[in-house]
């Protein structure tokens, strides 16, 4: 005796079937309590007269879902990627993948995998992140040159930063309590030293 692990869904279109073939309900009547075509029900009539019960179960039992397979893909494609270079751009890798692994993905696709795996980051991202760097060394470097211009008044011309130095008010005699600003301005001075070079050149 053959045993057929059916679902319940199954087993509500098998008994649906039988009543069909012993005359008790119409195709049409069949087609909508199980929310199919008439014609859907003819073929899987003919799959019950041909197989019995198993005609009826669906084929993708014992089956990995088309998700599974997709997700397990995924994770191959981008594990290669991430193991041989993970500055790999999506064309470089796309190339590289058909080449030595024999998979074959669009660039797009390629990219999108990449992207959500935290592998790859798209232009936007670089982008952001590049100009918040740039706006950040901007905004240093325009500060250091207005302490500059305003503590020796002056808009070019500044050579070395010894130079500079020799150039300040406090070169005079320092009154009493000045001895405090000295040191603050020094260590403003010191650390727009790099920008100071870059004015000279």
């Amino acid at each position: 005796m053959t045993v057929v692990a059916m679902s319940q869904g199954e087993l509500t279109r098998f008994d649906i079937l039988q009543r069909v073939e012993r005359g008790e309900l119409r195709v049409s009547d069949a087609a909508a309590s199980l929310s199919l075509c008439p014609r859907q029900i003819y073929r899987l009539r003919d799959r019950l007269r041909a197989d019995g019960a198993a005609g009826l179960v669906s084929r993708r039992h014992g089956r990995a879902s088309n998700r599974r397979l997709n997700d397990a893909f995924r994770d191959r494609v981008v594990g290669i990627v991430r193991e041989h270079d993970t500055d790999f751009g999506p064309t470089l890798a796309s190339e590289y993948l058909a080449e030595q692994h024999g998979i074959t993905l669009s660039r797009e696709t390629l990219r999108q995998m990449l992207i959500a795996a935290g592998v790859w980051k798209g232009k936007v991202a670089k982008r952001a992140a590049s100009s918040s760097r740039a706006t950040g060394a901007s905004a240093a470097a325009s500060w250091c040159r207005s302490t500059v211009r305003t503590m020796t008044g002056s808009t070019g011309g500044l050579r070395t930063f010894d130079h500079v130095l020799h150039r300040f008010p406090f070169a005079a005699p320092l009154r009493r309590g000045a001895a405090s600003v000295l040191e603050s301005v020094h260590v403003s001075l010191t650390a727009c030293r790099p920008v100071l070079v870059a004015m000279i050149r």
